[in-house]
């Protein structure tokens, strides 16, 4: 399990509370990717480039690629859209975890 934080993005402010990172982890809302564009924490997502970028939406990504140019990279393999939810319970797995939203504040594992 993580036990420490890199970074803290919500209103610019680090975060300055004694909670551990097991107990934020346990009680946040657990999220997988941020969108490149409008910085929402997300679980669905297209993913260009194998990670280079992310896009929680339809409106983000046609923010910085037309459908056209979408679907190019879709079919060449530079893109697709994913799901981390797991199946069985609604949840995404802890290995796909990279941020919590934490009493108002997104915080990066």
């Amino acid at each position: 399990m993580r036990n420490h934080l890199r970074m803290v993005l919500t209103n610019n402010n680090f975060m300055t509370t004694n909670y551990s990172i097991e107990f934020m982890i346990q009680n946040g809302e657990r999220f997988a990717r941020k969108c490149d564009h409008c910085n929402k924490p997300t679980n669905e997502v297209y993913v260009i480039n194998d990670g280079e970028e992310y896009y929680c939406s339809d409106d983000c990504l046609h923010e910085h690629y037309t459908p056209k140019q979408w679907k190019k990279m879709y079919n060449n393999d530079e893109g697709y859209w994913t799901s981390f939810y797991d199946n069985l319970d609604g949840d995404i797995a802890e290995c796909d975890v990279e941020f919590i939203l934490f009493d108002g504040q997104l915080i990066q594992l």
